[in-house]
């Protein structure tokens, strides 16, 4: 990938956006995560489902995205 959208943090461990697409999809993601709450009703199995889908899709996102470290010699 050329421009990769997120990478690792500069301090500490984790990941960071690297790119206007990596904060925006983090920005849907918040979204999307917190309006399940819109579209089921409280305290509900789908509502959990809803949202444990939601972070898998954005885990796949951030994993096809990640900017890699290839040591190539």
């Amino acid at each position: 990938m050329r421009n990769p959208w997120f990478g690792p943090k500069r301090l500490g461990i984790g990941i960071s956006p690297k790119s206007w697409e990596g904060w925006i999809s983090t920005l849907v993601f918040i979204l999307a995560f917190i309006g399940m709450h819109r579209i089921f009703s409280a305290d509900t199995v789908w509502l959990w489902i809803g949202r444990l889908g939601v972070v898998i899709l954005f885990g796949v996102l951030i994993y096809v995205t990640y900017e890699r470290d290839d040591f190539h010699d």
